[in-house]
C-alpha cells in the first residue's frame, strides 16, 4: 500500500474456492483489515450476490463493490441477453478527477460506493 493503491477482496462466495458459497473471514483477512491493507469486498458479481459479503463489508467499513466479471467483451455477454442485468460500482466522487475517485473509494460505505 506504500503505493497509495485500493485493494478490494474479489469473489469472496466463489464456490471453487469456498464450497459453500458463503463469504467468510480468514485470518489472513482480518489481519489486512486491521492493517488497514484491505478497502472493500465484491458483493455483486455477474448474477451471483453474497449476503454475507454485504455483511463483512458493513461490519468492517469496507467499500460495497459490484463486478460484471467481463473477461471478454461486454456485448458478448448482455448484448445477448437484453433482459439480464449488469452489476457495477457506482462511485460518488466529488468530480472527476482521479483524486476525488480515489477519495470517495477510501471513504466506503459510508458515502463513497454502493453498488
Amino acid at each position: 500500500m506504500a503505493q497509495g493503491g485500493f485493494l478490494f477482496w474479489n469473489h469472496p462466495a466463489w464456490t471453487p474456492q469456498v464450497r459453500h458459497g458463503v463469504s467468510r473471514l480468514t485470518e489472513m483477512h482480518r489481519q489486512m483489515i486491521d492493517e488497514g491493507l484491505l478497502h472493500g469486498i465484491e458483493v455483486i458479481n455477474e448474477d451471483t450476490y453474497s449476503e454475507a459479503a454485504l455483511q463483512i463489508a458493513l461490519d468492517h467499513n469496507l467499500a460495497i463493490m459490484g463486478t460484471s466479471d467481463i473477461h471478454g467483451l461486454i456485448a458478448w455477454d448482455y448484448e445477448k441477453y437484453p433482459h439480464t442485468h449488469r452489476p457495477v460500482t457506482l462511485v460518488f466522487a466529488e468530480d472527476r478527477t482521479t483524486e476525488a475517485v480515489r477519495t470517495a473509494l477510501m471513504d466506503r460505505p459510508l458515502r463513497g460506493v454502493v453498488c
